[in-house]
């Protein structure tokens, strides 16, 4: 799943993507909202993953494309359900020439169409 951050990024002037600083997968379907079980879906890098990693620190699975992208590889087991949903929360650092730093926050909705 590509993330585009230009919007952002075309309104800060200078500033380049630097770091993802945090990122966790949510499960919607509990109330109030979990971590959802990595066995049933997952975040991955697609480099080496650890297969009992958690869905709560998960910021190492996503990767920056340059020049204003991130991206980040989703797997849902057969047996996820159906119209289940799952907000990804990911957080970014962009830099300056002079080392300023700016934080920007978003999610994105998943939704389990089929397996």
């Amino acid at each position: 799943m590509m993330m585009d951050w230009s919007g952002w990024l075309s309104k800060v002037q200078g500033f380049n993507l630097s770091m993802v600083e945090s990122a966790s997968l949510w499960d919607m379907s509990k109330a109030p909202p979990v971590i959802a079980d990595h066995a049933k879906i997952r975040l991955l890098s697609g480099m080496d993953d650890d297969e009992t990693s958690d869905n709560d620190d998960a910021a190492h699975f996503v990767s920056l494309v340059p020049p204003c992208a991130a991206m980040v590889l989703v797997e849902a087991s057969p047996d996820a359900v159906i119209s289940t949903q799952y907000k990804l929360d990911v957080c970014l650092i962009a830099r300056d020439c002079d080392g300023r730093r700016i934080r920007k926050c978003d999610c994105v909705v998943i939704t389990i169409a089929e397996c």
